[in-house]
């Protein structure tokens, strides 16, 4: 299984858009998406995937922090034998993930 670690911080409209672009490319594959919400004060909205979509919240704060501790934070909280670090910014056009 494929694990894709996401950082969240106030990007909701842009996680919409990069999640369904995902399960567009990649609803046959054997994967999880952890999104870490780095205390974000608009939390991210996830709708309905082929495969587990889990949000690990962090603290609340007012900035988004160094991302290593979030990436960190999402890679403790991934089961898959290979994990992806990405942000919600990356968009796929083609699969480049293969099981």
């Amino acid at each position: 299984m494929i694990s894709v670690v996401m950082p969240y911080w106030q990007r909701r409209a842009v996680l919409s858009e990069n999640l369904a672009r995902y399960r567009d490319l990649y609803a046959g594959l054997a994967m999880e998406i952890v999104i870490v919400d780095d205390g974000s004060p608009e939390p991210p909205q996830i709708g309905e995937y082929p495969w587990p979509v889990s949000v690990l919240h962090l603290p609340r704060k007012d900035t988004a922090k160094n991302p290593c501790s979030v990436l960190n934070a999402g890679v403790a909280a991934s089961r898959g034998e290979h994990i992806v670090l990405t942000n919600p910014e990356v968009f796929h056009r083609a699969p480049i993930l293969d099981a």
